[in-house]
């Protein structure tokens, strides 16, 4: 018996050897390694030299750091609510059933397949002044002012949003239509005999139902909405001045325009934090709310 349990472990080793192998050289030593170099300063030929906190103490005192980490947050702030929201929505559109539903849900998913590069080029030519679609369309409405989208501090969050919406919001989408296709048919027919309506099966079946899915759209949402990085590079280059510079936008200023890989390495370490603080703060709560439900029961 002992003879054949240590076979299977053997067996079970040889399987995982190749996948932990890969794993622990490509994702868990760089992060030692990072950790390392956010305490030394690089040298141009990359030789390090360790100087302690001394790189955070500089990202501390750098007002530009402080403003990237606030671009940041209210680019989370916006755009996470925004795009669970509007992928919830689209999905109760499209489990309703109506008529030419494959087509919708085609031309919603589509803009996620693009890549970025595309979606930063047709949102320059859709918000540019002058000759862009929106600012057209609204001149042949009568509208004779100009509206710089991108120039604008108040407009310019809202145009990003918007972009990022375009081209996020299908994923959601098919999630929240795959968790809606999960819940039971005859939990709404058992309301309806009891006389609850629209609002009260949507309150008490539609987001229970889907509290699993939202917690975990809303956690890949928020890391992916701190990782912004491509959707501000290419359509404002961080401008107007730096009002939409990100963090990893700083970073990669640090890094490959001033040369200061120990400091970048360091900020690097700071969002990681950050990240996983998000990660355990929302594992945290969905994890009460079932706690809380198994209580009740």
């Amino acid at each position: 018996m002992v003879t054949k349990k240590y076979k299977n472990l053997k067996v079970a080793i040889l399987f995982l050897l190749p996948f932990m192998t890969v794993y622990l050289l490509f994702m868990v030593y760089p992060i030692f390694k990072g950790f390392y170099t956010s305490l030394c300063d690089v040298k141009l030929d990359f030789t390090q030299v360790f100087i302690g906190v001394d790189n955070y103490k500089t990202i501390l005192n750098d007002k530009y750091f402080w403003q990237s980490m606030t671009n940041t947050f209210i680019y989370v702030a916006i755009n996470t609510p925004v795009l669970v929201i509007t992928g919830l929505i689209f999905a109760m559109l499209l489990n309703a059933k109506l008529r030419g539903n494959v087509i919708f849900r085609t031309a919603f998913f589509l803009p996620y397949v693009l890549s970025i590069s595309v979606v930063a080029y047709i949102w320059k030519f859709i918000l540019q002044p002058y000759s862009g679609l929106i600012n057209t369309i609204l001149h042949r409405m009568g509208m004779p002012e100009e509206i710089m989208w991108l120039q604008n501090e108040k407009l310019v969050w809202g145009s990003i949003v918007a972009m990022t919406v375009w081209s996020g919001v299908g994923f959601n989408m098919i999630m929240f239509l795959a968790g809606l296709q999960e819940i039971d048919e005859n939990l709404y027919e058992a309301a309806e005999i009891d006389g609850a309506g629209t609002f009260a099966k949507f309150i008490h079946i539609t987001l229970p139902g889907l509290k699993n899915i939202t917690l975990m759209i809303t956690m890949m949402q928020t890391i992916a909405s701190m990782k912004l990085f491509s959707h501000t590079f290419l359509l404002t280059k961080g401008g107007p001045g730096t009002k939409t510079r990100s963090i990893v936008h700083y970073i990669y200023v640090k890094a490959f325009t001033e040369n200061k890989l120990g400091v970048s390495t360091a900020m690097s370490v700071i969002l990681l934090i950050v990240m996983l603080s998000f990660a355990v703060v929302q594992y945290r709560v969905g994890s009460g709310h079932e706690d809380v439900e198994r209580g009740t029961k």
